[in-house]
């Protein structure tokens, strides 16, 4: 369990994004680590030869997560759309990624 290499910035929305890197090819089951958060498998794969699928994770307006499984990056957009992101659910969402995954390293 190495971690995690953490970009912010803001999708297309303003809403604070940021990307974590992980160290290996994610699964659907790394999904996990927002566990009560509604979970979204789009089956890509089954329609096209080689194509990934999708994991979405969403916590009501205030989280929506996303990977393709056999990637490495997971999105995490924070906060309602035009609202200020509460630090405490970023904590909670880092404290999660960090017991999952390890130590987060921010790289600009």
């Amino acid at each position: 369990m190495s971690g995690l290499v953490a970009r912010p910035g803001l999708d297309c929305a303003t809403r604070r994004r940021v990307v974590y890197r992980a160290d290996r090819p994610l699964d659907a089951t790394d999904g996990d680590f927002l566990a009560d958060a509604k979970r979204t498998l789009t089956a890509f794969s089954t329609f096209v030869v080689g194509a990934r699928d999708h994991l979405r994770l969403t916590l009501g307006s205030q989280l929506e997560a996303s990977f393709a499984v056999g990637g490495d990056e997971i999105v995490v957009a924070y906060g309602k759309l035009g609202g200020t992101v509460p630090d405490a659910l970023i904590h909670a969402v880092e404290a999660r990624l960090t017991a999952k995954f390890g130590r987060i390293a921010y790289v600009d």
